[in-house]
């Protein structure tokens, strides 16, 4: 309570985890890492680690989170490491459910939470919406009107895609212009 005059307090309220002496004790109840979509199988993304407060045996496993086993976990170091292919597309992140087991003692065992945020990497180009695009214009037209619109999309980003006219061909009164959309990738 503060002194001041008026006086005031403040009140917070904290959850106390009361276990058994026994049960493994990880060093945080949260992980929180980052690895690129481009890291190759074998690649270590983090190091759990839990302590036994009798000296037991620990192993570790992942028991929720992670169902196409994209990563796994050492059973005796608690090193998590890159199992399969990563695709920032198809999912950007994961929450892994880590279990500490004292394999010593029977059902005693701990849980923590590695949340896995995956890095994205331009792997994917943009794609045209409607190609081939066809546009048609009268010989009279203005120079500087608007002869038609294209739209391209780009999986890995939401950012803006930038249109430059890479080739073109004048043939038989019309002109053949190639497009190429090129992303603007700041990461």
């Amino acid at each position: 309570m503060a002194q001041g005059n008026p006086s005031l307090s403040s009140s917070e309220i904290v959850v106390l985890k009361v276990v058994d002496k026994n049960q493994p004790t990880f060093a945080h109840f949260l992980y929180t890492v980052k690895v690129s979509e481009a890291a190759t199988p074998g690649t270590v993304v983090t190091n759990i680690r839990a302590h036994s407060g009798s000296g037991g045996v620990l192993h570790y496993r992942i028991i929720e989170g992670d169902s196409r086993r994209r990563f796994a976990v050492d059973s005796t170091t608690g090193q998590i490491s890159v199992n399969s292919e990563l695709d920032w597309e198809f999912q950007s992140n994961y929450s892994l459910i880590v279990e500490a087991i004292d394999v010593t003692r029977q059902n005693i065992s701990s849980t923590c939470k590695v949340d896995i945020l995956i890095g994205n990497v331009n792997d994917s180009p943009p794609i045209f919406l409607h190609a081939p695009y066809n546009f048609t214009t009268l010989e009279s037209t203005p120079v500087g009107s608007l002869l038609g619109q294209v739209q391209a999309v780009d999986p890995d980003t939401t950012g803006q895609l930038f249109y430059s006219i890479i080739e073109g061909e004048k043939s038989s009164g019309f002109i053949a212009i190639s497009i190429l959309a090129l992303l603007s990738n700041t990461m």
